[in-house]
């Protein structure tokens, strides 16, 4: 285009010879030979050096083009590997502005969290958690989501900025904590219940002995004493009592030293109609307690039936005892397929009173209880069960609302069955 315009230049400051071609005009004067041809050389060589520099100057627009397309298909890929780090990795992230509203959540969080981006986008992070002020530094806490679940959580935060040096806001990293926390209490209760183990291996024979010798002379002195009312009444208060302390020292002797297991296959669903029916059938219960199952049959299982009937049992009696008045007690079971392979999941919801937050992390430690009777092993000798088949317990519970005890325990495939 500029030796395209010099040319035109040219010729209208008559450095170049303009003529035309019709006989007859009267604005421009009719050329000689040379004339033409010099115009024609010069017309030419204007037009072919354009070309040229027009053909480089294209080929470099194609170059520059091509390089700029695969910069901007490389920052796609990265881009695009970045997403699939931040939507993958096993770290909640959350970015807030400079007024500590929420931008953008990872799927890791929104999964922890149970909240979507949708849903929180906007709102200060602080309606949603609590932020440690210092930089790098995890601060554990507590939340509860919105179905109710209890986690823990580490929480830290580091500052967002820009290429040229501005703060953008921070960026929050969340650890789920909650099966580390979980592994912790287990390892203390473990330690606890070795502790006991140590305790009562040396003094519970000790114990039981003088016991026995008192429940033999109670019996005697109850067939022996008169008739009267309140000597009967005060023989049966020291008969009961020591009937407690006796299953008190059975349940710390089971923990101190399970008794061998003896092992076979079995259906599950079973057991648990069965127990349901003495429990729907019982005295106590029958009048207030409405006992309703929804078993699902062939969960088959290899463990000891009387230890697996006693833990059933202890949880069935502790959801029992936590019904005031009249309430409902729901027995159910199903298959649950997991990591972990098939399993047989049995839960046990109650309409009781529920177990506060603050002490539901408790309720499986040795002599750990809310009641006033009962020697606090129960749930704890239910706990040791569960983990010597291979299983998992989980406790959820509402205050005034009820409790849900889950236990999973591992299936065995149809051939163990069949043999």
């Amino acid at each position: 285009f500029l030796i395209y315009g010099l040319l035109l230049t040219a010729q209208s400051a008559e450095l170049l010879p303009t003529f035309s071609y019709e006989p007859d005009s009267a604005f421009y004067p009719k050329a000689t030979p040379k004339e033409v041809l010099f115009a024609v050389l010069t017309n030419g060589i204007g037009f072919f050096i354009t070309a040229i520099l027009s053909s480089l100057v294209a080929e470099q627009i194609r170059k520059t083009s091509f390089k700029l397309k695969e910069k901007e298909r490389e920052l796609e890929q990265y881009k695009a590997r970045f997403d699939d780090i931040v939507r993958t990795v096993q770290i909640g992230l959350i970015t807030v502005d400079n007024d500590e509203r929420i931008t953008y959540i990872n799927p890791t969080a929104e999964r922890i969290l149970e909240r979507s981006l949708h849903e929180i986008r906007g709102q200060p992070i602080a309606n949603l958690l609590p932020i440690p002020d210092g930089e790098g530094i995890d601060e554990e806490v507590e939340y509860t989501a919105p179905s109710g679940t209890r986690r823990y959580l580490a929480i830290a935060s580091q500052v967002l900025t820009s290429s040229d040096g501005h703060r953008e806001g921070r960026v929050v990293s969340i650890r789920d904590q909650t099966e580390i926390k979980r592994m912790q209490q287990e390892v203390m209760r473990t330690e606890k219940l070795a502790a006991i183990g140590r305790l009562t291996a040396s003094i519970a024979h000790e114990i039981r002995n003088p016991l026995t010798s008192i429940s033999g002379c109670i019996e005697l002195l109850q067939q022996e004493v008169a008739n009267g009312e309140t000597s009967q009444h005060l023989m049966n208060i020291i008969a009961e009592e020591i009937d407690r302390l006796n299953q008190l020292i059975s349940d710390i002797l089971y923990l101190a030293k399970p008794p061998k297991s003896i092992e076979s296959v079995f259906d599950i669903s079973n057991m648990l109609y069965d127990l349901a029916y003495a429990v729907s059938t019982d005295p106590s219960c029958r009048d207030r307690i409405k006992v309703e199952t929804e078993l699902t049959s062939g969960l088959y299982v290899r463990g000891d039936p009387s230890q697996l009937r006693q833990m059933f049992w202890n949880i069935i009696i502790n959801s029992v005892q936590a019904i005031r008045g009249k309430g409902r007690i729901l027995i159910r079971s199903s298959i649950l397929q997991n990591d972990s392979g098939r399993q047989a999941k049995v839960s046990i919801e109650d309409t009781g009173t529920g177990i506060p937050p603050d002490v539901i992390d408790s309720i499986f430690d040795p002599f750990f209880t809310t009641k006033e009777k009962g020697t606090g092993l129960g749930l704890t000798i239910a706990h040791k069960i569960v983990e010597s088949h291979e299983g998992k317990i989980r406790v959820d519970s509402e205050p005034d609302k009820g409790t849900v005890f889950t236990i999973t325990i591992p299936m065995v495939s149809s051939l163990q069955v069949e043999g």
